[in-house]
């Protein structure tokens, strides 16, 4: 798996782009304009980032401070002049804005590197049409984007995403995560935590470990596949899709109640499923002694239930 996040975004007054196409744009500008500064920030504090129309790298390091490059760009001079990176200090932390011209006229934007402390809050981070990459941060992530996708690596918190038209992939995560997206795939790996993934024509994959009782694990998708990895199951799962499969992979020592259902398609189970009822399209009983439920449905896909780890 990759070690960076990416997201891609649109902006609201163009068509719809993948965040590839807005940074080759960007690449063919005639104007542009590099900017660096650096402002002091305390281990623990909070930060904010409002951008449009780039790509947003955020990684962290051992200094207080906030080191802040990147690039502005925009179709002419004067657009370029109007596009303003306002860094504001805060009682609590630090905000960063890309402000854009008052006319959107043409194309204009910014993509930024920054390093921050490695324990911080990042209370917000926003952009369209762009990158989002964070990595090394140990501290809550809440993330909204539009048209991309997001990806994470090696993080220590709460991860909330929200995007649109992209996919979501996070990993080596210490914490609950809560990740949505439209027409688009969501991969997590090696998640310690909860877990509840949403999307739309998309899929969902997740190895999980050490997800906490009492914290349902939720995967919901259309048009797509889910698949499940946990090492153990202390917590109840409730998975569903249409026009896909739901494969769910638990330790051989299982003890669950299974309630499975496909409207055109097979359900089948590696583990003894004793009492309740069972047919080939439906199964409902109970493995070993009985414990959290595990609730699967779907339509136009198989349902497995596996021994062990990942097809």
């Amino acid at each position: 798996m990759s070690r960076y996040l990416s997201v891609l975004f649109a902006a609201p007054f163009l068509a719809v782009l993948t965040g590839c196409d807005f940074e080759e744009m960007a690449a063919a500008m005639n104007e542009k304009e590099e900017f660096h500064m650096s402002k002091p920030l305390k281990a623990g504090g909070h930060f904010r980032m409002e951008n449009y129309n780039g790509s947003v790298e955020i990684s962290g390091w051992e200094k207080d401070e906030v080191d802040i490059a990147g690039t502005k760009y925009a179709s002419t001079k004067s657009q370029l002049a109007e596009i303003k990176i306002d860094v504001q200090t805060m009682a609590d932390g630090l905000q960063i804005r890309t402000i854009p011209p008052v006319q959107r006229r043409g194309n204009s934007g910014a993509k930024y590197v920054i390093r921050v402390p490695r324990r911080l809050l990042l209370d917000q981070v926003n952009t369209s049409n762009g990158t989002i990459r964070i990595e090394n941060v140990e501290g809550a992530a809440h993330v909204r984007t539009s048209n991309g996708g997001v990806r994470t690596r090696s993080l220590k918190g709460e991860i909330d995403v929200t995007t649109s038209n992209g996919t979501i992939e996070i990993s080596d995560s210490y914490g609950p995560v809560q990740l949505a997206s439209t027409n688009g795939n969501i991969k997590a790996d090696n998640v310690h935590g909860t877990f509840q993934g949403r999307t739309s024509n998309g899929n969902i994959e997740a190895r999980l470990f050490e997800v906490p009782a009492g914290s349902p694990v939720k995967a919901n998708t259309s048009n797509g596949r889910v698949d499940l990895t946990l090492d153990v199951l202390k917590t109840d799962i409730r998975a569903a899709t249409s026009n896909g499969s739901i494969s769910v992979h638990l330790p051989a020592n299982l003890n669950a109640r299974i309630n499975a259902t496909t409207s055109n398609s097979t359900v089948s189970s590696d583990f003894e499923v004793k009492s309740g009822s069972s047919t080939k399209r439906h199964l409902d009983g109970v493995v070993g002694t009985g414990g959290p439920a595990i609730e699967l449905n779907t339509s136009n896909g198989d349902i497995r239930l596996r021994k062990g780890g990942s097809d």
